[in-house]
């Protein structure tokens, strides 16, 4: 079977999660067999992640080995390059498990016009520039998990402490309401916008605040002169992009695996 080329939203995201973890000093990030895998030195699968590659049982035994190694566990992400009618059975039979499908979207940005934030009452959105920006951007990151992801927090606060000039195309946002971070949302900024981390603490949700930062990270790119957006999104939430003027793309799938 010929190898399809990646589309923006999946070329995006293998570059994004390679992104991240240069911030972080001692990460690892490297090709096994065709696949990128990343070891974040956190024990957890929001950093420790794959992404692509041809799948065979040789290759997904070779990955499930190096996550074993390291005893963490991981999310393997597969775009439509890796997708196939055989890939789901290799997987679940080396002890994989099929996470969620999520949607990455598009936008020409040429044909989106400004729009309006329309802010909620005493809310304003700051880029992160401090050790405490980070800090609360991984304080709310971290409180869409259930339990609370601490190893979010950890790695937030390292990227703030760190020399973060090691991935500036990597912009983080937080939202603050009356002095409280309370969203987030982020821009990977390389030939296109990627959109991502936009996510609201549960107790603030419905209140218009991470639709607001999300309508800025869409102005921010387009200010920046980018033509296109691309973000990936669950399925739930799909129809909410589209009607911000985003069009599905492909499908993307989400493996994990626990040693």
């Amino acid at each position: 079977m010929p190898t399809l080329s990646p589309t923006l939203a999946e070329h995006n995201l293998q570059q994004k999660l390679g992104a991240v973890s240069r911030q972080i000093p001692n990460a690892t990030i490297a090709t096994l067999d065709t696949v990128q895998v990343i070891n974040s030195g956190f024990t957890s699968d929001t950093f420790n992640t794959a992404f692509g590659g041809d799948i065979s049982e040789l290759v997904v035994q070779a990955v499930k080995q190096y996550y074993h190694d390291i005893t963490s566990p991981m999310a393997w992400w597969l775009g439509p390059s890796s997708l196939t009618s055989q890939h789901q059975t290799i997987l679940e039979s080396c002890g994989f498990t099929l996470s969620e499908r999520h949607v990455g979207m598009t936008c020409q940005l040429h044909n989106h016009d400004y729009v309006d934030l329309d802010l909620p009452p005493g809310f304003s959105i700051k880029r992160c520039v401090s050790v405490d920006d980070y800090y609360a951007f991984g304080a709310v990151l971290s409180s869409i998990f259930d339990p609370i992801d601490e190893s979010v927090k950890a790695f937030y606060q390292k990227i703030g402490e760190s020399s973060r000039s090691s991935c500036p195309e990597m912009v983080y946002y937080i939202g603050y309401h009356e002095g409280i971070p309370v969203t987030t949302g982020a821009l990977f900024l390389t030939d296109v916008a990627g959109i991502y981390d936009v996510a609201t603490r549960p107790e603030y949700r419905r209140r218009g605040f991470g639709s607001a930062l999300f309508r800025h990270l869409v102005n921010e790119a387009k200010q920046a002169k980018y033509e296109s957006a691309v973000l990936v999104a669950s399925a739930e939430g799909a129809g909410i992009y589209e009607r911000a003027g985003f069009q599905k793309d492909c499908v993307v799938e989400e493996w994990s695996f626990t040693p």
